[in-house]
């Protein structure tokens, strides 16, 4: 896996992910492509071994870290998996149905998630809690992506209240709700 020691290697990782065409065609818009492609590109980049990604909706997140990192296993977890694209062609991607606090044991090797990508219930609580619980099992030079930072206030307090070295990404998502990554170390 190649570590990410500084914020300076994610952000021309979001400058050159909004300088490409979207790098795999799926149901998207075109203006997600930026946001997709640096799941791509930060995957492809970072060959982790393992991707953890908390609330996943209909799998897109999924198939583009999967896609970048054709060679790792990602796990993707969601309360309710009824919304997933059923044409999912990577084989390199477990869904788990439930809470991912409930089902995820503790991890009994120590750190071993290389990327950790939080979208899931957007409350302070869910996201906190979420955060405190997997943070100690992402690897040393591993990235922790939250996702809509800014959509609400509470969101934006658990962004604020994060003390590891990160970086906001504020055109990346189509929505402008927010998007921003965590530096392990």
């Amino acid at each position: 896996m190649n570590k990410i020691t500084d914020l300076a290697t994610l952000e021309r990782l979001a400058i050159y992910s909004s300088q490409r065409d979207q790098k795999i065609r799926l149901e998207t818009a075109q203006d997600w492509a930026p946001y997709f492609n640096f799941l791509f590109y930060l995957a492809d980049y970072m060959g982790p071994r393992i991707i953890v990604e908390l609330g996943v909706l209909h799998g897109l997140s999924a198939a583009h870290l999967a896609a970048g990192a054709p060679e790792s296993t990602v796990i993707g977890v969601d309360i309710d998996l009824s919304n997933l694209c059923h044409a999912f062609p990577w084989k390199n991607v477990i869904f788990l149905e439930g809470n991912p606090l409930k089902i995820f044991p503790d991890f009994p090797h120590g750190p071993n998630i290389d990327l950790l990508f939080i979208d899931s219930e957007h409350t302070y609580d869910v996201t906190m809690s979420q955060y405190n619980k997997f943070r100690p099992f992402v690897s040393s030079g591993g990235v922790i992506l939250l996702d809509d930072i800014r959509m609400k206030e509470e969101m934006s307090r658990v962004w604020e209240e994060i003390s590891d070295p990160k970086i906001e990404f504020p055109t990346l998502h189509a929505e402008h709700l927010g998007f921003g990554a965590v530096l392990c170390d």
